[in-house]
């Protein structure tokens, strides 16, 4: 979650003392040869795939394959955060089935049990986190809920990687719809004049309202849909809208 809100919030964590887990990020100094390396295909690191500075401490992204293993201790985060952008560029749900893990490509599918009751959950990484050296993955509050762990808080949990961004399309069953935001409002009838203004520019594009609800309110949120995959989506945005943000329905 490299984000302020997230920074803020692990300072907070430390001065309050609410824990008796001392935070102990891994201090060395960046080495290029622990970075990851562009695909065949690509000509350059996506942003999320580039080495990263939290606390002083430097983290290295890098690419996994369908049936790795991981062991470690999951922790999850909630109210805090919800609506929040998360690192990849989307607005973080809490109610939804996603994670943040410190390396692991975006996209990334995992199954994660819990190894004290085999309880088990599909998520998707979307975020990054936590930054907390004994933690290996930080879950939405709906998939910690899943797995039981709301109530301790955190627990050793396996993760396996099942699917990677370049399978989401072949599998139905993680395809996602991918929107571009450029606005978010309380009222609906702005909502829809923004809707109409735009659309008139952008005639060969599909706008939308999505209708959610943020700390028990309705906020209407205009969209550009119609892309097909996250990578056309954050294309468009670069261009046309760089304050907007990726979201995911």
């Amino acid at each position: 979650m490299v984000k302020f809100s997230s920074l803020i919030f692990i300072f907070i964590f430390i001065i309050s003392g609410c824990s008796q887990k001392q935070i102990s990020l891994i201090d060395y100094s960046y080495d290029p040869t622990k970075a990851a390396k562009p695909k065949d295909d690509e000509t350059k690191l996506p942003p999320t795939m580039r080495p990263y500075k939290v606390l002083g401490s430097w983290y290295y992204p890098n690419y996994v394959e369908v049936g790795d293993k991981f062991d470690g201790v999951a922790s999850w985060y909630g109210p805090d955060f919800h609506g929040k952008l998360t690192s990849n560029g989307e607005v973080y749900d809490m109610d939804g089935m996603s994670a943040a893990h410190k390396t692991m490509p975006m996209n990334t599918i995992l199954k994660v049990t819990n190894l004290n009751n085999s309880k088990s959950v599909k998520l998707r990484i979307n975020d990054r986190g936590p930054f907390v050296d004994d933690r290996i993955i930080d879950l939405s509050k709906t998939a910690a809920k899943k797995l039981g762990i709301i109530e301790h808080g955190t627990t050793r949990v396996r993760l396996e990687v099942i699917g990677t961004e370049d399978s989401l399309s072949e599998n139905s069953e993680y395809k996602k719809h991918y929107f571009v935001q450029i606005a978010s409002f309380t009222n609906k009838i702005s909502a829809k004049k923004l809707q109409k203004k735009y659309q008139k520019e952008y005639f060969n594009q599909v706008i939308v309202i999505k209708e959610k609800s943020l700390e028990g309110k309705k906020v209407y949120k205009v969209c550009f849909s119609g892309f097909k995959n996250s990578k056309e989506a954050r294309e468009f945005k670069s261009v046309q809208f760089p304050k907007g943000y990726i979201y995911i329905d």
